[in-house]
């Protein structure tokens, strides 16, 4: 089962060219969601540079995870958001790593404001 704040591996599709690349997500939907639709919803993870200091990224380090992400830069696309299945889920060295809460709830406000323009300062 996948669960919330999981980070997993999914083919993506790239809003720019609609190519698919393989790409870390974070998962976003709630457990209960997950289980009934047998799928989750899930934002993606880059390591490209480029995106630093950008105001579509949020900027992770290894302090928010249960793992280390093992990369110089890393960030959430706070707009590229999808919906995938189980079986999407390509497993690798990146399978069992999980967002700790408080910087979930972090990336949610970031999320919330960013992608739908909601002024949220709290998730309890």
């Amino acid at each position: 089962m996948i669960y919330q704040r999981n980070v997993v591996e999914v083919q993506f599709r790239l809003p720019s060219d609609g190519r698919l690349e393989e790409h870390p997500v974070i998962v976003l939907s709630n457990d209960e969601i997950n289980e009934i639709e047998d799928g989750f919803v899930a934002v993606m993870m880059t390591s490209q540079e480029k995106f630093r200091d950008d105001e579509y990224s949020f900027e992770l380090d290894d302090s928010m995870f249960t793992k280390p992400l093992g990369k110089k830069f890393s960030a959430v696309r706070l707009h590229l958001v999808g919906n995938f299945i189980e079986n999407d889920v390509i497993s690798n060295f990146k399978t069992g790593n999980q967002m700790k809460l408080e910087p979930f709830k972090r990336l949610l406000v970031h999320l919330n404001r960013t992608t739908f323009g909601l002024q949220i300062s709290k998730i309890e």
